[in-house]
């Protein structure tokens, strides 16, 4: 009788211990899902960063991103002038005559005149614009190339590093924004050489889509003239 008894009550702490623990889980399950609601409760605004200027041109350079908040957050931090401190607001950074960071698009002011153009209305996301210095400094044409993400290649709702990057090439005040890279390729890498006057670059093109390069894939090797009105990428092969 005693070990019946005895057995009675550890079913019963066991029972209990299993509901404790659901019960547990289960609320933790829900904290959770309480959580990731409210991290997707995001607000997004414009973000223009204080201008920058390239020596030896006569613009002013806008860079222009997307600042997400939580709205969880924006609650507790509004109307607080100490909280707007502890948050970056930066979308680029300059070094040298290179912009780069996380860009929707640039805003060229010219100096003297105050008019302003957009690079573009795309939904892009602009890596990186570096101000071809050497092109510059022999032919005085003031050209930037920018690293531009300009499709979810991923497929997973949004354009960031995980995408392909495409090049880019434009002149100074923001016009002729042409893209330079195929579709579909992804860019490798690409450089000047200021004795040629030639911009030369490379692409993959993933076949397979698997992100890895394999045989089956395609590097492709381009040069553009510099010196030329229009520029166009020259397909060349070694």
């Amino acid at each position: 009788m005693k070990n019946i008894y005895l057995i009675m009550m550890a079913g019963m702490l066991c029972s209990s211990c299993f509901m404790n623990e659901s019960t547990s889980n289960n609320r933790h399950s829900e904290k959770e899902d309480l959580v990731t609601a409210e991290k997707k409760k995001v607000q997004q605004i414009k973000v223009a960063d204080l201008p920058v200027h390239i020596d030896s041109t006569q613009y002013l350079i806008h860079p222009v991103g997307v600042y997400e908040i939580e709205e969880k957050r924006s609650k507790t931090r509004m109307g607080s002038y100490s909280g707007y401190g502890a948050q970056n607001f930066k979308v680029s950074t300059q070094v040298g005559d290179e912009i780069s960071g996380n860009m929707n698009s640039i805003t060229f002011q010219h100096i003297e005149t105050g008019v302003a153009h957009e690079l573009t209305n795309k939904d892009v996301r602009i890596i990186s614009a570096t101000f071809l210095r050497d092109i510059f400094n022999t032919t005085k044409k003031q050209l930037l190339v920018y690293q531009v993400i300009d499709a979810d290649t991923n497929k997973d709702g949004v354009k960031n590093y995980l995408d392909q990057k495409s090049l880019y090439i434009g002149a100074m005040g923001g016009g002729g924004f042409t893209k330079l890279t195929q579709q579909g390729h992804e860019l490798i890498d690409w450089k000047v050489i200021a004795a040629t006057n030639k911009l030369f670059f490379r692409s993959v093109k993933d076949i397979n889509k698997n992100g890895v390069l394999e045989k089956e894939d395609v590097v492709s090797h381009h040069v553009i003239d510099l010196e030329k009105e229009t520029l166009t990428p020259v397909y060349y092969q070694l």
